[in-house]
């Protein structure tokens, strides 16, 4: 799962994921079908490792910034609330922080 490798403890191989799926949510292909936004933002278990949950935060924001937040996009306010205020409640500052930013935005 391409999700899975945001959270590696090499960095190339974390941003290289993150770079390929905020690139995949732009294809023309797929863009309208709105499926990256809408995966990325399922909430997630608390007990899941601080780099993948701060890797899948960033996603959301740059999918934010990317995409916009409306209905057509795949990205809620609802949504995306929900999503962030899970990241909330993670043990790790770094998710935190990365929700709060998302939360900001």
């Amino acid at each position: 799962n391409l999700l899975l490798k945001t959270g590696e403890t090499n960095v190339r191989q974390r941003q290289a994921a993150k770079d390929f799926v905020n690139d995949m949510a732009l294809y023309e292909e797929v863009r309208p079908l709105a499926v990256v936004p809408q995966h990325c933002c399922q909430p997630f278990k608390l007990q899941m490792a601080w780099r993948q949950a701060a890797s899948r935060i960033e996603i959301v924001e740059q999918l934010i910034r990317d995409l916009g937040m409306d209905k057509s996009s795949g990205l809620t306010a609802d949504g995306v609330m929900g999503f962030a205020t899970n990241g909330l409640d993670h043990t790790a500052v770094e998710v935190r922080e990365a929700s709060v930013r998302v939360i900001l935005e």
